[in-house]
């Protein structure tokens, strides 16, 4: 209830349309904010020693109203050992936010320390308030055993000067030409170069001869284009798009630990059941790879009726069928006048609500599922 509470707080100028308690449509009108940093300021130093959830959420809150009374603690933090490495990365973040004239000694000091993911957020924030200065950091990065840290460091190479973000980009595709480049490394790389190229307008020659040949290998294989997907994906992001995504609706058809539709298969084990080229082949083109028990059927009524669905259960005298939107019904086999293979029931068009990031972001998430 807590969170609730500050997650309000925090969009109280502009409150979500859809209640957070119980889920309703409850639009409600744009408001003045300016009084809650008041109204935070004598619970703010109790409430940033709550627990790391708590914590992080304040921080949160106060950078939103500007409230930089907490930049010394919040600097302090960044450094703190003994908080969690959420909680540095919030505190290192909310530094920069509330004091875009805060010197970079902080973002120096926290690229040599243990934490990948601190390193990577100071990364980020380096690359944009002082590219040059990141250039040594950003080459060492791309060596890190982290691949967060690693993914990063390809991506804030579009922050560097041409010249340099060139160099570092042609070493990157040959590695990839060579098949020496981090499958979960291809990602990063392809869409930067597409950036950089953009913004050359045909200056960059090498990289764009080098780009065009590896899209030149894939040319004659449609499931090419995405097997970028297959490696380097966020199994938290993945886990939203497929539990709370409304264009993709997983659930409706897939179960997840008994939570989930019956129209397809249960994905509770998927994980150690199928390999990553696997996957995105079943989400890029699902009827190449429909699941055992799963296939679909037409079938046409001697009243002309047509029913679509999968074959849920089947005996001499009728066939029951699960429809698209979950729901069931059962023919008998002495009406039916004709029956033909179906498509599968997964959308042929989901690849297309999605982007090759979020595409790979749900390869990892369905990968991590081993019951």
């Amino acid at each position: 209830w807590r969170t609730l509470a500050i997650d309000a707080l925090d969009k109280w100028a502009a409150p979500d349309a859809i209640d957070a308690v119980d889920g309703d449509w409850f639009p409600k009108p744009e408001r003045n904010a300016d009084y809650v940093a008041d109204l935070l300021r004598p619970h703010l130093t109790a409430l940033l020693k709550e627990g790391n959830v708590i914590r992080n959420n304040i921080v949160q809150l106060a950078t939103t109203y500007k409230m930089k009374e907490i930049l010394p603690e919040l600097r302090s933090d960044v450094g703190n050992m003994e908080l969690s490495e959420e909680a540095r990365v919030t505190a290192l973040a909310a530094v920069y936010e509330l004091d875009a004239e805060e010197p970079v000694a902080l973002l120096e000091q926290s690229l040599q320390a243990d934490s990948a993911a601190l390193r990577t957020e100071a990364l980020t924030l380096l690359a944009d308030i002082n590219p040059e200065l990141a250039t040594p950091y950003i080459q060492t990065a791309l060596d890190s055993k982290n691949q967060n840290e690693q993914q990063q460091a390809v991506r804030a190479i579009d922050k560097l000067a041409p010249a340099t973000a060139r160099d570092l980009l042609i070493n990157l595709n040959q590695g990839w030409m060579a098949q020496k480049l981090e499958p979960h490394l291809q990602l990063e790389v392809g869409e930067t170069t597409d950036e950089i190229l953009q913004r050359a307008e045909g200056n960059l020659p090498e990289l764009a001869q080098l780009a065009t040949a590896i899209r030149d290998a894939h040319a004659n294989d449609p499931l090419g284009q995405y097997a970028v997907a297959q490696a380097g994906g966020n199994i938290e992001r993945g886990r939203l798009l497929f539990h709370n995504s409304n264009d993709l609706s997983c659930l409706r058809c897939h179960k997840v630990q008994k939570k989930g539709g019956e129209v397809g298969p249960d994905l509770s084990e998927i994980g150690k059941e199928k390999t990553p080229d696997y996957l995105v082949e079943a989400i890029a083109f699902p009827d190449r790879k429909v699941a055992k028990g799963f296939e679909s059927a037409v079938i046409v009524t001697d009243e002309g009726k047509i029913e679509v669905g999968i074959v849920r259960k089947e005996t001499d005298e009728e066939i029951e069928l699960i429809r698209a939107d979950g729901t069931r019904v059962t023919i008998a086999k002495e009406s039916i006048d004709e029956r033909t293979k179906g498509k599968s029931a997964m959308p042929e068009d989901l690849i297309r609500k999605m982007s090759i990031g979020e595409l790979r972001d749900l390869v990892a998430y369905l990968k991590s599922l081993e019951g």
